[in-house]
């Protein structure tokens, strides 16, 4: 009895010890109201791992909880794509990305970008796109939120669900992270 009790002791500590990435607030199939409604949405991390996320469809705003595999939250790295909302006669793409230590909130790494553009006739809604890497400015932080918000296109709407599922869809955010 005292050996399985030791066992299920050390299969606990170990699942603790072993964190995985977190997502939240995700749709399973994409955000395909959420793109017309307006309302905050992600997907599903289509690529689960402990220290890296991929959110391949995002309305408004997605994030992820990381664990670095050493231990130690020093460096980031990542990807991120937004669509343009239509803002009167113009296109305008806008995010602002931050990794911020779980623990205190302090921000350890930020990157923003926009972009306004007329829109013509029968045009497509633009993105704007930003790969980032960079030292966390306070390093060693033991777990890490990634964070991403910014503008959508209800166009994305038709492809939310497909995105979710096969990891890319058009006119839909991309939100990727990595700590190490």
């Amino acid at each position: 009895m005292k050996r399985l009790v030791l066992v299920v002791v050390a299969l606990c500590a170990l699942a603790v010890a072993v964190p995985v990435a977190q997502t939240a607030p995700t749709q399973p199939n994409g955000c395909s109201v959420e793109h017309i409604s307006g309302a905050e949405c992600q997907g599903p991390d289509f690529a689960p791992s402990a220290d890296s996320c991929n959110i391949s469809t995002w309305v408004n705003n997605a994030s992820c909880d990381l664990t670095p595999s050493d231990g130690t939250a020093n460096i980031t790295s990542g990807f991120v794509q937004v669509y343009a909302a239509l803002q009167g006669t113009d296109w305008h793409t806008e995010f602002h990305v931050t990794v911020r230590d779980k623990a205190t909130g302090e921000v350890l790494f930020s990157r923003d970008g926009s972009n306004t553009v007329p829109a013509s006739g029968g045009s497509v809604p633009p993105n704007q796109q930003l790969g980032f890497s960079g030292a966390l400015s306070v390093q060693g932080a033991s777990e890490v939120v990634c964070q991403v918000t910014g503008t959508h296109s209800p166009a994305g709407a038709a492809f939310s669900a497909a995105a979710a599922l096969e990891g890319a869809g058009d006119f839909n955010n991309v939100h990727r992270c990595e700590v190490h």
